[in-house]
């Protein structure tokens, strides 16, 4: 029989029970870790170590050093190897911590997100970093609260577990009301800017697609993890069923899983995108005054933020918005050309490239059109403007050699060709 703080003995084999649950949901999700790493190691090479290091890996470092680290300390207490009663303290306070790095660099990844997709803004980013750091303290609390009180087994028990059993934390929910506050707000946020966008008849990009795919998918596994834990503490404040919660094992590994697969995915279509540039740079018309091939390989090697890739960018939000119209009619949708929220992104510019790359005056945008206007034959090519001026190329060229900060070489070339697609008011079908 085992008590815990004071309330009715457990008997043993019920204790047993709820550690062999929690031990397999330990050992799953382990699993699960490790082969996803194993699947994406060539990626990650590839786009986070081969180059300078930017917030966002940094983000990935920590995020992924912190589960290394709470996995190598709790994995053998689950198979076997036994612990003296004054280490049951500092393994309980080292876990902790791991865990409360992990959620709040989760929470610092969804917050960026959320900030960038609305353009910036402060009043988004600083409630979500406030609610984040007070959730990092409450977590962080569980180390001095007086209520803690760590028991040590050792009798046997039918499963290979050796080591501390923490008694029921009737304090838990504080914390988890704040996770639980943030994740909301996260979700709620990125649901009602993806409306808008719906509403607006806006095509996503591929790096918005990755941003709103993966943040809400990281959104959901957090809250779900957070609600199961917050109700497990409400339902069973005291008692045994609260100490051994298979959740506890489950909730912060997936949520890690689901960090790394979003900094993955956004790392590599910003360098997919900048080595498509870079093969099609020979379609740029040079001026004399244009950088080497070299310098331009250079330019192209350089690091680019994920957290502030073209998505980020300033002048795009300074970009004049225009009402174009033809003769023809209604040949742009005026509303989609002057409330889409959204920058130039990467998979516009490579798609913008593509277009004609035997002419270089038709690297414009087709970014607002409508479906039916762009495969219909009355729009000529003499409705879209042609070409780019030596005032153009001069900037472009002045951007990539001394860029400012952050630097985007989507943003300086999106300055070149324009933001939106500009049509000529007397154009003739």
């Amino acid at each position: 029989m085992v008590q815990a703080n004071g309330q009715n003995p457990r008997p043993l084999t019920t204790i047993a029970s709820h550690l062999e649950v929690s031990h397999l949901a330990f050992v799953a999700s382990v699993t699960w870790f490790i082969w996803d790493w194993v699947l994406t190691l060539s990626c990650e090479i590839d786009v986070m170590w081969r180059r300078r290091v930017t917030l966002g890996s940094f983000l990935y470092l920590i995020n992924t050093l912190a589960c290394v680290a709470s996995i190598t300390i709790r994995l053998p207490l689950h198979f076997g190897v036994d612990v003296s009663t004054s280490l049951c303290p500092v393994i309980f306070q080292t876990v902790t911590i791991l865990q409360s790095i992990q959620i709040a660099v989760l929470q610092c990844v969804l917050a960026l997100r959320t900030y960038a997709v609305y353009n910036c803004s402060r009043l988004v980013l600083v409630p979500l970093l406030v609610l984040n750091a007070a959730g990092f303290a409450l977590n962080m609390g569980e180390n001095v609260d007086p209520l803690i009180r760590i028991v040590y087994r050792s009798n046997p028990l039918p499963i290979p577990y050796n080591g501390c059993i923490l008694p029921a934390y009737t304090r838990a929910w504080p914390p988890c009301m704040l996770l639980l506050g943030f994740e909301l707000a996260v979700g709620i946020l990125m649901m009602a800017k993806l409306g808008q966008i719906m509403k607006n008849g806006c095509s996503l990009a591929q790096v918005e697609y990755i941003v709103f795919r993966d943040g809400l998918i990281e959104s959901f596994v957090m809250s779900l993890g957070t609600m199961v834990l917050l109700v497990n503490d409400l339902i069973f404040p005291t008692g045994d069923s609260a100490a051994f919660r298979p959740m506890r094992s489950f909730i912060p590994l997936v949520g890690t899983i689901a960090c790394k697969r979003l900094l993955l995915n956004l790392r590599h279509i910003t360098q997919s995108e900048l080595g498509s540039m870079t093969k099609r740079r020979d379609d740029i018309d040079h001026a004399s005054s244009a950088p080497s091939q070299h310098e331009l390989r250079d330019l192209a090697d350089e690091p680019v933020d994920d957290l502030f890739f073209s998505l980020l960018d300033e002048e795009a939000r300074n970009t004049p918005q225009v009402k174009p119209k033809t003769q023809l009619g209604d040949a742009v949708d005026e509303h989609h050309a002057t409330q889409t929220p959204y920058t130039y992104s990467p998979s516009y510019a490579s798609a913008d490239l593509a277009s004609d790359s035997s002419h270089p005056s038709h690297t414009q945008s087709l970014h607002g059109l409508r479906s039916k206007d762009i495969i219909s034959p009355t729009i000529s090519s003499r409705a879209i403007s042609p070409a780019i001026s030596s005032e153009d190329h001069e900037r472009l060229y002045s951007s990539l050699l001394h860029p400012p900060r952050p630097f985007s070489f989507q943003g300086a070339l999106r300055q070149a060709h324009g933001s939106r697609p500009r049509i000529s008011p007397n154009a003739q079908g």
